[in-house]
């Protein structure tokens, strides 16, 4: 078996969940939305940080070899992230005021 198909069959595996790396990059990669200082993180968000991240090692890795395409790559990632962290809270700003504009119409419906 492949070291690629050894990790595939590994994640999708019931036993996965079960060790800590695995929960946590199951958690990292599901749909569902993460607490973070009493506001949740959508996926955008979680994603967008993550790529920000990658661009930041990158941008320090092109650096210290003396390599500006790698450091003009890792410029790029981290705007990249940036903007799909940016869009990923705004998406969650407009749920929340949809939320509250519901909660609204019911309690005046409930009067």
């Amino acid at each position: 078996m492949a070291k690629s198909e050894k990790i595939n069959a590994y994640a999708c595996s019931g036993t996965a969940r079960t060790r800590p790396l695995a929960v946590a990059l199951h958690k990292f990669f599901s749909d569902q939305e993460v607490r973070n200082g009493g506001a949740f993180m959508n996926r955008d968000e979680i994603k967008g940080k993550a790529e920000k991240a990658k661009g930041y090692i990158k941008e320090e890795a092109g650096e210290a070899l003396n390599d500006p395409e790698l450091e003009a790559e890792g410029r790029a990632e981290r705007a990249a992230g940036k903007l799909r962290e940016g869009f990923g809270k705004a998406k969650r700003k407009v749920g929340e005021a949809v939320d509250d504009l519901a909660d609204k119409i019911e309690d005046e419906s409930d009067k």
